[in-house]
C-alpha cells in the first residue's frame, strides 16, 4: 500500500494568496495544484535530454501531453455544467410558464368574482329600494 507523507512548508502570506487564487481560478485546491506542479518538474528532470519537444512550446512532450489531459479534462467538466446549467435553465422556464398561467386563471377568476359581487350588491341595493323599510309597513297598515 502506498503511504502518503506530509509535506509543510512556509511561505510569505502574499504568495500563499496568489497561489490560492490561482488554484481557485483553476477549480482545484492548493494541494492539487502543488501536486501536479512537483509531478510535471519530476517528469521534465526525469525526462532524457533527448526527449521530443512540442514544436510550439518547447515543453517537452511528456508535460505537454499532461497539460493537454489536465484542459481536456476541464473542457469535459465545464461541458457537463453548461449541460446541467441549461437543464435547470429549462426546468424553470417551465416552472415560469406553469407560474404564468396559475397567475392569468388566478386574474380571470378575481375579474370574476368582482363583477359577481357587483352584481349581488346592485340586487341588494334594489331590493333595499323596493321593500319598504319596517316603520313605513307599521305605519301604513295602520
Amino acid at each position: 500500500m502506498d503511504k502518503n507523507t506530509r509535506f509543510s512548508i512556509r511561505i510569505s502570506t502574499d504568495l500563499y494568496e496568489w497561489v490560492k487564487g490561482y488554484a481557485q481560478r483553476m477549480n482545484t485546491s492548493v494541494s492539487a495544484l502543488v501536486k501536479a506542479y512537483l509531478e510535471s518538474l519530476r517528469t521534465t528532470q526525469e525526462s532524457p535530454p533527448d526527449m521530443p519537444v512540442d514544436a510550439q512550446t518547447d515543453v517537452p512532450l511528456e508535460r505537454a501531453d499532461f497539460e493537454r489531459q489536465h484542459l481536456t479534462e476541464r473542457v469535459e467538466e465545464k461541458t457537463n455544467q453548461i449541460l446541467y446549467l441549461r437543464d435547470l435553465i429549462s426546468e424553470k422556464d417551465e416552472q415560469i410558464d406553469r407560474f404564468q398561467q396559475l397567475l392569468a386563471m388566478q386574474s380571470k377568476t378575481t375579474a370574476a368574482l368582482t363583477e359577481q359581487l357587483g352584481t349581488e350588491r346592485r340586487m341588494i341595493e334594489d331590493q333595499r329600494r323596493r321593500k319598504p323599510s319596517v316603520w313605513k309597513r307599521v305605519f301604513r297598515w295602520t
